[in-house]
């Protein structure tokens, strides 16, 4: 195989390496953007049931897991699901019956369980599944790696098709032509793909 053939061939897998883990690379940085602020958010959507009037004594977090264990015997597992972060939070607890996962709120003032449900009807933690598993268990997570390799794959492709490049991107000695959306487009990739190549390497990996 010639030298040009090579160089196309392997700027062809990059193409398509990048094209497929771009889009889940996309997905997973929106998802994970999104639940950097998940607590706030759901004191907005889940108000209701996670915000209560600070009335009267609030009972211990001991006493409230033993509230909740004896209004829900039948759960396998019971925990907290994080600590209350202010006066008016409702005690948030991740359960766990035969695999399936729960969540309830229970008003530390009143001892009254405020609601209850499947740990992945609410928004933020489907959204926690999604980021990590595209909603598929194990099949996802298995996809993840399968993309953590394609990633790997678009970084060795790329780094040999620009290799000249490089270190004049590091040296600001690649301009970027406006001719028209090819050559930019090919311009910006060039130069945001050397720049981010160590951060991509480090996402691959991890």
């Amino acid at each position: 195989m010639s030298k040009g053939r090579r160089t196309r061939f392997l700027f062809k897998i990059h193409s398509y390496t990048g094209l497929i883990t771009g889009i889940a690379l996309l997905l997973i940085g929106i998802s994970g953007s999104i639940l950097v602020f998940s607590r706030d958010l759901d004191r907005i959507i889940y108000r209701d049931i996670q915000v209560v009037k600070a009335e009267g004594s609030r009972v211990s977090l001991d006493s409230g897991y033993a509230i909740m264990q004896a209004r829900f015997p039948e759960m396998n597992y019971i925990t907290y699901d994080g600590l209350p972060q202010d006066t008016n939070s409702a005690y948030q607890f991740f359960m766990m019956k035969d695999r399936v996962h729960f969540k309830a709120f229970l008003n530390p003032y009143t001892s009254k369980v405020l609601h209850h449900g499947k740990r992945y009807d609410y928004w933020m933690d489907w959204l926690l599944l999604f980021h990590y598993t595209f909603t598929i268990p194990v099949w996802g997570e298995f996809a993840a790696a399968i993309l953590s390799l394609t990633l790997i794959l678009s970084i060795v492709t790329g780094s040999i098709v620009y290799r000249k490049y490089i270190s004049k991107v590091f040296l600001f000695r690649v301009p970027v032509k406006f001719r028209n959306w090819r050559t930019t487009s090919s311009g910006l990739h060039r130069i945001v793909g050397v720049w981010s190549l160590v951060f991509h390497v480090i996402i691959a990996v991890t």
